[in-house]
């Protein structure tokens, strides 16, 4: 219930900002609230937290680049609109995704324009939301 509120707040004020994934939307509207409710994405045993344990096959169905991408596009509108730096945002994804190199280094090894050909590709499926944002299309 927390991400759904707050990511419709967050993209009533900018649709830039985030995009509400109407799966939240139905979850929230089923009242499967996670933990607190015992199911959500999952469905839980008891009271305590629990791991749920992710599969080699279900790893591999993750596209790091897409995540790469997503994570940068929005990095990169914290530049583009000076609301941050890249020193204080690479401190930020160090301190709290736990990043173990800086996230434009990562971004450099995978390739600026692999990570705009990704959210071009995101952009024509999914919407303006995934566009590059300006920074990334000039470090191609």
């Amino acid at each position: 219930d927390v991400i759904h509120k707050a990511t419709v707040e967050m993209y009533q004020r900018d649709k830039k900002v985030i995009s509400p994934h109407p799966k939240i939307e139905q979850l929230y509207n089923e009242k499967k609230l996670g933990q607190k409710s015992g199911e959500g994405f999952y469905k839980y045993s008891d009271d305590k937290y629990e791991r749920i344990p992710l599969t080699e096959d279900l790893a591999l169905k993750c596209n790091p680049i897409q995540l790469v991408a997503n994570i940068l596009n929005n990095a990169a509108w914290l530049v583009t609109n000076k609301a941050s730096d890249i020193q204080e945002i690479e401190k930020a994804a160090q301190l709290g995704l736990g990043l173990k190199k800086p996230l434009f280094e990562t971004a450099k090894e995978y390739g600026i324009s692999n990570i705009v050909k990704e959210l071009d590709g995101l952009a024509s499926k999914h919407g303006k939301f995934y566009e590059p944002d300006p920074l990334l299309v000039s470090m191609k």
